[in-house]
């Protein structure tokens, strides 16, 4: 009979219970350990260590990265029913990194997880919807699901729901709206979403224009990391929009977003160092960085490596591959 108030408990085998007495006392720091016990929890058909042993073997948490090893347990744990597996199954069969790209097999686990409530397969759903992807796009589809997910307090459905009434996409087009969905992806920790918000106060859209409010919130999502925000934190900086100005500030913003692979930030930051402007002068440093943006396609990185060459800035002087570059440049100009 089920004790007052709730069901009976299920018994717990030993694996089980040496799962759960870990992952209770685990700390970020001993991922071997954690791994330790996950994998033979996995073995003996734990679900949620077999989502969370794939995770490990695709980031290398605690134990050698291995593809094969990552693909096998969420599908293990999909097929029995295990709605954050298919979650990260279909984000594997989706992607097409790990294995065979999939759009309709990765669409089938989403909306299956997503008929069982799981509200972050509803946003997948409604982004599969969005882009046509294992199935026809449908916008007014799409925008259920996320606004489903956004109802429950899922910040990247609410982010999601934020652009569309920024843009009017699938929507009439309503700042007060972007703000008010911005505020809340921002509240549920999306970095994404606190950039934007600095992006409404820098222009004045569903709020009074203000750049150093604009500031503050690029300062947020920069701090946790995310490459545009670094990248515009950098720019208010070096113009004095919103903070004083700051050569030093806006370098180390540019140099942030730079080493995360953001084009506009490395080219930014190849000139300060050929200028020594906030940094000392570096050459060789600014020449890398350029080479960098310019391989990214940007016209303007590929002119300026070109002129590197023709002048031998931190690179050999050598006028073939300055006429390279300075060509790439022109072409991809007339093309833009």
């Amino acid at each position: 009979m089920a004790p007052r108030g709730g069901r009976a408990r299920r018994r717990r085998g030993p694996v089980q219970a040496r799962h759960d007495v870990h992952e209770r006392s685990r700390h970020p720091q001993d991922d071997q350990e954690a791994f330790k016990w996950r994998l033979p929890a996995a073995e003996g058909g734990i679900l949620e260590a077999r989502s969370n042993a794939a995770v490990m073997y695709l980031s290398g948490q605690g134990v050698e990265p291995n593809a094969e090893e990552a693909v096998k347990w969420p599908r293990l744990a999909s097929d029995r029913g295990f709605n954050a597996a298919r979650r990260n199954f279909g984000k594997l069969l989706s992607q097409g990194d790990k294995l065979p790209q999939n759009h309709v097999e990765a669409l089938n686990l989403f909306r299956l997880a997503a008929e069982q409530g799981f509200v972050p397969a509803l946003h997948f759903l409604g982004e599969m919807l969005a882009e046509g992807l294992g199935t026809p796009k449908d916008e007014s589809a799409a925008l259920k699901f996320f606004r489903l997910a956004a109802d429950e307090g899922y910040a990247p459905s609410q982010f999601a729901l934020a652009k569309r009434y920024r843009f009017g996409n699938g929507v009439p087009q309503d700042y007060l709206k972007t703000v008010k969905w911005l505020k809340k992806s921002a509240a549920g920790g999306f970095p994404e979403a606190w950039a934007s918000l600095g992006d409404m106060f820098k222009e004045g859209l569903g709020v009074p224009q203000d750049h150093a409010e604009a500031a503050k919130y690029h300062l947020k999502a920069a701090e946790m990391g995310l490459p545009l925000a670094q990248f515009n934190l950098g720019l208010m900086n070096l113009e004095g929009r919103g903070p004083p100005q700051d050569y030093q500030a806006a370098a180390k913003w540019f140099r942030l977003a730079a080493e995360e692979g953001f084009p506009p930030a490395r080219m930014n930051l190849a000139i300060m160092l050929q200028k020594a402007v906030g940094v000392p002068p570096d050459f060789p440093e600014a020449a890398k960085w350029c080479r960098l943006a310019a391989q990214s396609g940007l016209d303007q990185a590929q002119s300026n490596l070109g002129y590197f060459h023709e002048n031998g800035l931190g690179v050999p002087q050598d006028h073939v591959e300055a006429a390279k570059w300075r060509k790439l440049a022109r072409i991809r100009e007339s093309s833009s």
